[in-house]
Formats: C-alpha cells, structure tokens, sequence
C-alpha cells in the first residue's frame, strides 16, 4: 500500500508541472493569436518524461546501482573514464536523478586528465549552458583538445561551431576539421564537409562532389544532409532534378528528426534548464511597447538564443506540428517557405518554393481545400 501511495505522488508532480508549463506559454501565444495546437505539438513529447516509477527494485535497477556505486568509487580516488562514465550517467539520468551540475562536474575531471569523450561533452556542456555558464569560447576550447587528440566526434562539432558561430567564424579552419572528420567516417563531419562543397566555403564550391558527399551522409542517417540532398535533387545542384526524390528525403529527414534521441535530449535538457524561469513569463510580455517583440524574448529566454531563438522556437513548433500532421500547419508551413516568412510572427526564412510545394502537397492530401487552393494557384503561375 505504501508502495502505491508513493507512485501516486509522483503523478500528480509531473502533471501539474507539464499543465503549468502548457498553461504559462499556451496562454501567452494565445493572446498574439499564435495557434495552441503548435505549442501542444512541440510540448507532447515531454509526456514521455513522466514514467511511472516503481519503488520495488529490479534485477536491473540493482545492476545499474551496484555500477554507479563502483563508478563513484573510482572517480572519487581519480579514475578520468570513471568520472566520464558516472557524468554520462547524470547527464542522461540513467541509474540517478538528471542533474546537469554533477555532470559537467564529472567531465571536468576527467577532461582535465586529458579524457577526449570528456572534453566533448564538457564542450557540450559550455556550448548550452548544461550544468555551467554558456561559453562558446569554452565550448571551443574543449573541443579542439579532443579534436587535436584524433576524436572525430570533436572535430565535427568544433567545424561546426568555426561555420556557424558568427563571431568565431573560419570557414578555412571548418573545411580542415570537417575533413579530418569525415577522414575517420564520421557521418556528422561529412555532411559538413559536403556543405562546405555545396556553398563554397572554405574551398571551391562543387555541386558533384557536395551531392556525393550529402549522399553518403543522407544514407548513413544525417537529418541535414537528407535536407540538402533534397535540395540537390529539387533544385538540379550536382544531379538531374527529380522530385519524387526530393519529396522521398525530405520525408526522410522529417522522420529522422521526429527519432533522433541526442535531439530529443537536448531539447529535453533545454526545457528544464529554464523551469525556474516560466513562473516569471506572463510579467515580462512587454518588450518597449513591442508585444511580440517581448514574447520572442521570453521563449528565447525559456528555450535559449533571445528573441532570434523565440522565433525559431515558433516555426520549430510549426514544423513539428505539421510532421505530425497538422494540416493548419502545413499549411501555414508552405506559406512561409512560399513567401519568405511571417511577417506578423516576425519569422524570416530563405523563400523555397520545392519545399512550400512539398507541405501544400502535405495538407492537401490530408483534406485541407486552402492548400489544394494554393497548389492550383502554383500550377497557374
């Protein structure tokens, strides 16, 4: 009976925290007529986190207890594999409860020791904010370490942070790293290595080698690579045009993101890294008299970047609701692609007509009469 009590206290705890986190944000982006349904899309794969524990022990629960309780042991006494293995294990919550300060704790330790698994997650740890101050110095730092060390995983996410990362920006140093990564066969560093190819940074833009290389990557399972190989075979760069195979990755890439775990975690570690800060949302709406202004502040602030981070909070919504599909958000997905943005949500993307066609297409299909609308208006133009 005891047992059961217990269970049940820890439901209601998930719930009302998953309502007021719904309620805060969902009533917010109400106001400025942003549909609910988006921020249910994005917010439902946080239902996942609320498992029921059982407070009776299993065979297994016991393995992984008596495994961090060696672990400890040999990290307290300096074992730098130790100390990686027991921050991984706190960084997921796998075995103890998630907590991000006891894990870059632990990867310190050990990168210190000159540890590279270490240093690339330490270098993860400073690039979000996991545990320690956001640095992306720090995160660079860490990273080149590992990376200078041979770890093809470091070498992919420092080129990825010198193509990226505006201020650091080295689009020669980017295409060197890429390179020695996807020397090794890592997937990550050849779908850098082929964006490199494919928009002439850091090297001769090449359409034929960017689509080998995306190919390469897209099979292997890189979610950026399916889109850009996408792009090569709706825009013709590097290969004939097709697109049946255009629509074939960009379903690909969809379905890779909705699965991809290392995302589906660092979304997840993003939501809770900001829980302290969602009872203070509904205070802090106006941005010098910039409503909207203000709401992208507040989910920048939540999910991380400012307000350029609140509008990519947005369409990531739009887009999760639509590969769900939503057809309101399809459609409205095509219409930004189809125009460039949203003005009204403040949203900018670069205008792509394939991939407007591909989710009017989506809504149609699903029985939407505005999209069929809009498709008849692209055969007519």
């Amino acid at each position: 009976m005891t047992q059961d009590n217990n269970t049940n206290n820890q439901e209601p705890d998930f719930n009302e925290l998953f309502s007021n986190l719904q309620n805060k944000l969902g009533g917010l982006m109400d106001k400025f007529g942003v549909d609910q349904s988006m921020l249910d899309n994005f917010l439902g794969g946080l239902t996942s986190q609320n498992m029921s524990q059982n407070n009776e022990p299993t065979p297994q629960d016991e393995k992984k207890t008596s495994e961090i309780a060696t672990l400890t042991k040999l990290a307290a006494n300096g074992d730098a594999q130790s100390q990686f293995l027991l921050g991984k294990h706190f960084f997921i919550g796998d075995g103890v409860e998630e907590d991000n300060d006891i894990a870059s704790d632990y990867f310190e330790q050990a990168a210190e020791q000159g540890l590279a698994q270490a240093q690339v997650y330490l270098g993860r740890c400073y690039f979000s904010g996991f545990g320690v101050e956001k640095n992306i110095k720090e995160a660079v730092n860490w990273y080149t370490k590992a990376a200078e060390q041979g770890d093809s995983e470091a070498q992919a996410k420092l080129a990825d942070c010198l193509y990226e990362v505006t201020e650091i920006s080295d689009y020669d140093k980017a295409f060197y790293w890429y390179s020695k990564s996807s020397e090794q066969g890592d997937v990550n560093g050849t779908s850098g290595l082929a964006r490199c190819y494919y928009e002439g940074n850091g090297t001769e833009q090449n359409y034929e080698k960017a689509f080998q290389l995306f190919t390469t990557a897209a099979e292997a399972g890189n979610e950026k690579a399916q889109r850009y190989l996408a792009d090569c075979y709706g825009n013709g760069f590097g290969t004939e045009r097709d697109s049946e195979k255009a629509a074939y990755w960009l379903d690909t890439a969809d379905e890779t993101s909705a699965n991809d775990p290392e995302k589906k975690l660092e979304n997840h570690k993003l939501q809770l890294q900001n829980e302290d800060e969602i009872e203070e949302v509904e205070e802090e709406v106006q941005d010098n008299g910039n409503p909207l202004g203000g709401l992208f502040d507040m989910i920048g602030n939540l999910f991380g970047g400012g307000a350029d981070g609140g509008k990519s909070f947005l369409i990531d919504a739009i887009k999760i609701a639509a590969e769900r599909g939503e057809t309101d958000a399809q459609l409205q997905l095509g219409d930004i692609y189809y125009n460039g943005g949203e003005p009204r949500l403040g949203i900018t993307v670069e205008k792509d007509l394939n991939t407007a066609l591909y989710w009017y297409n989506k809504a149609s299909e699903n029985g939407n009469p505005e999209a069929a609308s809009r498709l008849e208006n692209f055969k007519n133009n």
